[in-house]
């Protein structure tokens, strides 16, 4: 037996790839009994089997593999000031977490928008900064926040 990961959240699909004739079934139920042609888009956690057994070929003659769904990544950040604006000249860092126990293990690749690769970030610039996760099984999520800088006020006397 073969296992398969997929992520719920990339929204795989699973095309059978042999034309061979017989009769496909997952998890016990039928999905193709004549060419062969199937797709399979998994969107629930989970084990699946998928079996083919051959037309001529008894039961014993069927080749099952397994594919594991693995639950949707979820990732969010944590920021080191949590005030709403900043002023010219300040900054906060940015850190992608994972939420709970989501995905397929830890996290252990990052990518951002503005060109980093670690989980931590600086943000000094009043822009959109977008940061994806991925984990150990290659599940994916991004999220996105808006540093917003605001001008230092100046009293007139």
């Amino acid at each position: 037996m073969w296992t398969y990961w997929y992520c719920v959240s990339l929204e795989k699909q699973l095309i059978n790839p042999t034309t061979i004739d017989g009769r496909y079934e997952i998890n016990g139920i039928l999905v193709d009994s004549v060419g062969g042609f199937w797709n399979f888009i998994p969107n629930t956690s989970g084990t699946f089997e998928i079996c083919y057994y051959p037309i001529e070929g008894s039961i014993v003659d069927k080749e099952c593999k397994t594919i594991v769904v693995s639950p949707a990544l979820d990732v969010n950040f944590t920021l080191s000031t949590s005030i709403d604006s900043l002023c010219i000249g300040d900054s906060r860092t940015i850190t992608l977490e994972k939420v709970g126990t989501t995905g397929t293990g830890n996290l252990v690749s990052f990518q951002w928008n503005s060109g980093e690769t670690t989980a931590q970030i600086t943000a000094a610039s009043p822009k959109l900064y977008i940061g994806k996760a991925f984990d150990e099984k290659g599940c994916s999520d991004s999220i996105s926040y808006l540093n917003k800088i605001r001008q230092n006020k100046v009293s007139l006397g």
